[in-house]
């Protein structure tokens, strides 16, 4: 007798999909969330302050993406263990994930607050922009801590198809962080410095409790909340070719910054409030992406190969919609989009251009996080390692010819520091964007990734 699970139909399919992805899109949206409410306050204290943030921010998320495989690969281990009828298995990898994000956290804020003023000096940044970017960083550094906690913890709820936990915690995050930067911004006058620490202790809260929650369901189910050296080892191994490829992305994004700031700090202050919409619409598309790692996991781990090609199927169609959609309404509003974060009337014009001409990578970016999902889901992260060691020597050499001809001698100017922002997010769309939707389509197109060790 055949006993292998049915074959999901599109409806319930789709109402899968939504169970798991609008929980996870509130969770999603609340780190841009919390770097968007830095932004709106920020800029309305003074661009040199915007492109302080700005500096600070992009150190603080290339570090912070370098260990998105705690969530990443903790969704993907704890749904394929599960889909096996192994709780036990799969709460054990979310508790080896939660210690080695605790190591990992300490470890790197201890190196960012030694080390924020060589690592700011890198970007070549401003005499006027910088005590601004060494304040945000020194006192947003320990964050980290709790934002490693959280990427661990919701990881291992997510495996758990338990969406709606990591949503009412990001909600009254997001909150709280907002209410804390007002009284310590506005309050009691500490500027940049009180958006800083608004932050990190919204971040720490965050961690602890999503932490606290994964150690209830660890004791339910009798798993020890001692170290497991062993495990904490093989989330390590694990985790190491996602965070090749985040490093290799987080590298061209880097790049970005620092192209910008030759140009000036007007075109890397409209660069932050392009990147911040940027950050808030993608990761929202990213929902569909969580989705796909918990639903792909599962179908994996009960070996029902037919179920996964109908969600590579009906996910990308929903990607690129859902990007659609993005897009047409980040260009509709881009005249008005930049007035949340600045009233400067040259930033506003820079900004409003930058979001013009990232609007139509939308839909692409939609198709792009959708196949990462899938792949995430499926444990082929060996491959996603290669591919975005692939994407970043097509950008790399795209920025520093545009560099070489452009911007290094140019003539620092409003007219030039706009040309510059419109042409790095050109250039960003084609190669990035482009070149990560080649790799994965191709990657999609064949089965392999549907037969990797499940362990």
């Amino acid at each position: 007798m055949n006993t292998s699970p049915k074959p999901k139909t599109p409806h319930n399919l789709n109402q899968q999909i939504l169970t798991l992805a609008l929980p996870a899109l509130g969770t999603l949206i609340v780190q841009p969330l919390l770097t968007t409410v830095d932004t709106a306050m920020v800029g309305h204290l003074g661009t040199s302050e915007l492109a302080g943030l700005a500096i600070s921010s992009t150190i603080l998320i290339t570090t912070f993406g370098l260990f998105v495989f705690l969530a990443y690969s903790t969704t993907s281990l704890t749904a394929k263990h599960f889909g096996a009828g192994n709780q036990k298995a799969g709460l054990q990898a979310g508790l080896d994930a939660l210690w080695l994000a605790l190591f990992c956290g300490v470890i790197t804020t201890s190196f960012l607050l030694y080390y924020s003023p060589t690592l700011i000096g890198l970007f070549g940044t401003s005499a006027d922009t910088l005590p601004h970017a060494n304040a945000y960083l020194y006192f947003a550094a320990p964050g980290l801590i709790g934002m490693l906690l959280s990427l661990a913890a919701t990881g291992t709820l997510r495996g758990l198809l338990d969406t709606r936990t990591p949503l009412v915690v990001a909600t009254v995050g997001a909150a709280v962080n907002a209410l804390l930067n007002a009284i310590l911004i506005f309050g009691f006058n500490l500027g940049i410095t009180g958006s800083a620490l608004g932050t990190a202790l919204a971040e720490l809260g965050m961690g602890g409790f999503l932490t606290y929650r994964v150690l209830k369901a660890c004791k339910t189910h009798q798993v020890h909340a001692l170290p497991n050296f062993q495990g904490i080892f093989k989330a390590t191994l694990t985790g190491a070719p996602l965070m090749f490829r985040t490093l290799s992305m987080r590298v061209c994004l880097l790049f970005t910054v620092v192209t910008l700031t030759q140009a000036g700090d007007l075109s890397v202050a409209g660069n932050q409030i392009v990147a911040t919409i940027w950050g808030f619409a993608i990761f929202s598309l990213d929902a569909l992406a969580i989705a796909a790692q918990a639903l792909i996991g599962r179908s994996l781990g009960a070996k029902n190969s037919r179920q996964a090609q109908e969600l590579l199927r009906t996910l990308s169609r929903w990607g690129i919609i859902a990007g659609t959609l993005l897009g047409i309404f980040v260009a509709a509003t881009s005249p008005l989009l930049p007035y949340l974060f600045t009233s400067d009337p040259a930033l506003t014009k820079i900004a409003t251009l930058g979001l013009l001409y990232s609007a139509p990578f939308y839909p692409l970016a939609g198709y792009v996080f959708v196949l990462d999902g899938i792949l995430i889901g499926a444990g082929d992260n060996l491959y996603l390692a290669f591919a975005a060691t692939f994407v970043m020597a097509l950008f790399l050499p795209a920025l520093w010819v545009y560099y070489a001809l452009t911007l290094k001698d140019a003539v620092i100017s409003l007219s030039s520091q706009s040309d510059a922002l419109a042409s790095i997010w050109l250039l960003f769309g084609i190669f990035f964007i482009g070149g990560r939707a080649l790799t994965l389509y191709w990657r999609t197109r064949q089965t392999t990734w549907q037969h990797l060790n499940l362990s």
